[in-house]
Parts: structure tokens; sequence; C-alpha cells
């Protein structure tokens, strides 16, 4: 079946099941992060943030050096291993409770947010738990901080789209009646 001949409930259900396998990739992917050892999570890490350094480095040279690497590496790993994954995990997860929440007018707003928001909180929890089981790691209250800081920004794009396209909708009809 052709995307063209599809209707609107179709689009709708295909989008829904694409947000959902998403979200669930995502999901497992950030857990799974947890749970890797310390010396596998830095090398990780540190091939990115060298990447990231040599590209700083290419338009100003040496200024990602030995002397500030390792702090370098820290922010990058926070930055994009944390708030990032997690600002991203925050929409994907967001867009499926809108979505499968979508024709309940009782839950249009309240259900979605508490519902991703208790995913985010659940996956940065569980994530850095695993972490204290895992050798060369540790959990940190901190991470969590700043893992659902990126959720939430992820989940704010979200309610804010979602907010504004009901909000045109309503207009829309209203000046057809």
């Amino acid at each position: 079946m052709a995307a063209s001949s599809l209707n609107q409930s179709d689009k709708i259900k295909v989008i829904k099941w694409i947000f959902f396998g998403l979200s669930v990739a995502l999901t497992l992917f950030l857990i799974i992060n947890g749970a890797i050892s310390g010396d596998n999570s830095a090398a990780e890490s540190n091939f990115f943030a060298k990447i990231f350094a040599n590209i700083i480095n290419a338009f100003k040279s040496d200024t990602i050096n030995d002397s500030n690497f390792e702090s370098f590496a820290s922010v990058l790993r926070k930055l994009l291993g944390h708030f990032l994954a997690f600002s991203v995990d925050g929409v994907f997860v967001s867009l499926t409770c809108f979505y499968f929440l979508r024709e309940k007018e009782w839950s249009k707003w309240f259900y979605p947010i508490i519902i991703s928001f208790g995913v985010g909180l659940f996956v940065a929890g569980l994530s850095e738990f695993l972490q204290v089981f895992t050798a060369d790691r540790y959990g940190s209250f901190i991470d969590i901080g700043i893992d659902m800081g990126g959720y939430v920004l992820g989940m704010f794009v979200v309610f804010l789209i979602q907010f504004f396209t009901h909000k045109l909708i309503v207009n829309q009809k209203n000046t057809e009646n």
C-alpha cells in the first residue's frame, strides 16, 4: 500500500507506531549505555570528544590540548551523552504519548505530560542506578538532574508545538463556522 493511498487515520497509526519504535529504541539505548563498564564508556566518550576537539582545533589551533582534554571530554559527555540524548528521548516519548492518547479528550494534555515525565524519570533513575552495579561507574543524582533537564526540554518543545497546533486548529474551525 503506497503512502499516498493511506487515509488520515491510517497515517496517524503509522506515525504513532514509528514514534513508539523510536522511543523504545532510544530508551533501551540509554539504559544499556548506563550499564556498560566505565572503561568502555570512557573510550566511547573520548572517541567523540577527539572528533569534536579536532573540529574545534581546525578553527583555532590548540584550543583543546592535553591539559584541558579531560575537562572538555567531561563537559561533552554531560552535554551530549546526558542532556542532548535525553532531550531527543523526551521528544519521542512525548510524541508517542500524544499520538496514542489523542482521541481521548480527557487526556489530551494531562496524561501525556504525566506519562512522559514519569518515563523520563524512570529511565534517568534506572540508567544511573545500573551504574552502581557496573565496573568503574557510579550513579549520580547530578546526572539524573542533567538527564531530566534535557528530557523536560524535549517534552516542552513537543508540548509547545502541540499546544500551538491545537490552537490553530481550533481557531480555524471557529472561523469556518
